[in-house]
C-alpha cells in the first residue's frame, strides 16, 4: 500500500473511532483508487515563447474521494470572512491603503477549490 493510502486511510480510521466522521463517511473516503494523479501541461500561447502551465489531473486518482469531500466542506465558506480577496483589482485597491516595513513579507496562497466534474 502506498505511504499516502496507508496514512489517510490511519487518519480516517482515527476519524471514524473518535466519532468525528460517520461509518459512510469513511466508506465513501476510503481510498479504493491507486492511481497516480497525470500530470500535463498546455501552453500560454497569450505569452511570448508559449510557457507550459502544468495541470495536475487529480480524477480518479488515490486522494479524489477526499478532495471532492474537502471541497463540499470548504465551497460554502468561500468568500465569507473579511481576509477573502474577490481578485486580483480587489487585492490591489486594498494595497494601495496598506504598509509591508523592509523586515515583512508579503505572500500569497490561492487555493482555488473546484467542484468535481461528477457532482
Amino acid at each position: 500500500m502506498p505511504t499516502y493510502k496507508r496514512q489517510l486511510v490511519g487518519i480516517l480510521y482515527r476519524l471514524k473511532q473518535e466519532s468525528k466522521i460517520t461509518s459512510q463517511q469513511y466508506d465513501d473516503l476510503y481510498l479504493t483508487q491507486e492511481n497516480i494523479p497525470k500530470l500535463y501541461c498546455t501552453p500560454k500561447i497569450h505569452k511570448t515563447g508559449a510557457p507550459l502551465r502544468p495541470i495536475v489531473d487529480y480524477i480518479g486518482s488515490i486522494g479524489c474521494s477526499t478532495s471532492k469531500a474537502l471541497a463540499d466542506i470548504l465551497t460554502p465558506m468561500l468568500g465569507k470572512t473579511e481576509h477573502h480577496v474577490k481578485n486580483s483589482r480587489h487585492l490591489a485597491d486594498f494595497m494601495k491603503h496598506f504598509t509591508i516595513d523592509d523586515d515583512d513579507r508579503f505572500t500569497r496562497c490561492g487555493c482555488p477549490i473546484h467542484k468535481h466534474p461528477n457532482t
